[in-house]
């Protein structure tokens, strides 16, 4: 990441020693642009080349100065749907298919958080498995919905954009087997739009005493405030036991 920071810092000082007055900047001047710096960078052309700017930008003001975490302490929270949750943690499901992908060197720890919902995730001890729906008798046990209940780390991740929904292709067709999904939910989920990563879980870590948010242990690595409410879709995150300060 500090590598690509620095190529992004020459790149940046290389366009701007140039003289370029407003009349000569066109549209497609700044595309071309854009390009080139993408290329030199390393990036995929999905990648949006400002918002990758202003988290290389954080990363060298808190870099261990600021609020003395390095990109080493930080992780991720991942909100997941208990129906889904269910299969990563029975070993079922070891792809997750997101729209988005974390722009940060690779292997970084990935907290699972169990959405809330009206049907119940919960280790049937009986079985020994996970189970998600109705708990019969009633709450015979401790449910896991709205809790942080394993993490894992992300080696790894794929960008299936250049597929564009070739369901022939054998390693597209292969992700889709592990990501446990099929077409139909793929082209609803991403609204026929064919930009998409697959998210290797590894070593996954099921905890035995799942985290509550509002324990205050997950903090904003750029604010160093308490997460006491799970993102949308993802967040950077750090998780230190002594805890954070809520806002």
């Amino acid at each position: 990441m500090l590598n690509r920071i620095k190529n992004c810092e020459e790149s940046e000082d290389k366009i701007m020693k140039e003289t370029i007055t407003t009349e000569q900047i066109t549209l497609e001047n700044l595309r071309s642009r854009l390009s080139k710096l993408k290329e030199e960078l390393g990036l995929a052309e999905s990648v949006d080349i400002l918002t990758f700017l202003e988290e290389a930008i954080y990363v060298l003001k808190h870099s261990g100065e600021t609020t003395g975490y390095t990109m080493g302490n930080i992780s991720i929270l991942l909100p997941v749907k208990p129906e889904w949750l269910v299969k990563i943690l029975n070993g079922e499901k070891i792809i997750d298919v997101r729209k988005t992908m974390p722009k940060c060197d690779l292997p970084i720890d990935v907290y699972l958080y169990c959405c809330k919902s009206k049907k119940k995730l919960f280790f049937d001890k009986v079985y020994n498995k996970y189970m998600y729906g109705e708990d019969t008798p009633k709450d015979r046990f401790n449910s896991l919905n709205g809790k942080v209940v394993a993490k894992f780390t992300l080696n790894k991740v794929d960008d299936l954009s250049r597929y564009a929904y070739n369901f022939k292709d054998n390693f597209f067709y292969e992700i889709l087997n592990k990501a446990c999904v099929n077409t139909n939910y793929l082209q609803k989920y991403t609204k026929n739009k064919p930009i998409l990563f697959a998210w290797h879980i590894d070593n996954l870590q099921v905890f035995d005493n799942p985290i509550t948010l509002d324990e205050n242990d997950f903090g904003n690595p750029k604010t160093n405030i308490a997460i006491t409410k799970a993102p949308q879709s993802w967040c950077y995150c750090i998780y230190d036991k002594t805890g954070f300060m809520p806002f």
